[in-house]
């Protein structure tokens, strides 16, 4: 997080938002500290439910036929969300963002809703391990007022 806050410290953000779950708005306080950023639910990463602190190999050891159907549905079957309860979720936070005139905001979220965030952009379903976001590594989408766009992808370099 101290990482990408030169890169940050470059830009003027009219809001920043920031999963209401503390490892996010830890990274936002170093990030860009001094700022109060609005934390929301909508940024959390997806509840597994019941496999929540349960390790991989545990759950794969006792549940890999349901656990694979997770990896394609969802994990309402352990009592967490539905994929299409994330996706709803996240579309409401851009409904949000597509309401508010605000030129840049940053949102401070986990690795799985950047991978559904991508999925809604670009409008194709893949495979969550398909691709990574690293750790503290900025996306940046665009609303250009009809539809998202994405601009970069594990940004790390200077932004002009």
């Amino acid at each position: 997080a101290a990482a990408i806050r030169p890169v940050l410290e470059k830009l003027q953000f009219d809001r920043v938002y920031s999963s209401d779950l503390s490892r996010a708005m830890e990274t936002q306080q170093i990030a860009l500290p001094g700022i109060e950023g609005i934390r929301t639910p909508l940024l959390r990463e997806f509840d597994v439910g019941n496999l929540t602190n349960v390790s991989y190999a545990d759950a794969e050891a006792r549940y890999s036929q349901q656990l694979e159907e997770a990896r394609t549905n969802g994990y309402d079957w352990f009592g967490g969300e539905s994929y299409d309860q994330i996706l709803g979720r996240l579309r409401e936070f851009l409904h949000i963002l597509e309401a508010d005139p605000c030129e840049n905001v940053a949102a401070f979220t986990h690795n799985g809703m950047l991978g559904f965030m991508l999925q809604l952009v670009l409008g194709v379903q893949f495979s969550r391990t398909a691709v990574q976001s690293n750790n503290c590594a900025i996306q940046v989408f665009e609303f250009d007022g009809m539809r998202w766009k994405l601009l970069a992808w594990n940004y790390m370099s200077d932004i002009s």
